[in-house]
């Protein structure tokens, strides 16, 4: 669940699993950035981990809306140059 500051719900972004995993890429506010390699927009970004099955999520506050996108390898998988702009 993604809440305000007043603990009301904005968005789900999925029903927990207890196989869930937030090890590599715990859920973090990034920051719009134009000096970035892929400009992102301004978000909570996370990469769920369910066993060897990884799911790339951003929460854009601007109208409360999750994305996703699966991720194949996340021994290969790079901030900086993966997390694109999901908006």
């Amino acid at each position: 669940m993604i809440e305000d500051s007043n603990f009301k719900q904005l968005a789900e972004v999925a029903e927990w699993k207890d196989s869930y995993k937030f090890d590599k890429y715990p859920p973090s506010y990034l920051v719009k950035d134009s000096q970035r390699e892929k400009p992102i927009t301004s978000g909570i970004y996370m990469v769920l981990e369910d066993g060897n099955n990884y799911t790339e999520y951003f929460f854009n506050p601007k109208d409360n809306k999750i994305t996703s996108r699966k991720i194949n390898d996340l021994d290969n998988y790079d901030l900086n140059i993966y997390w694109a702009d999901l908006s």
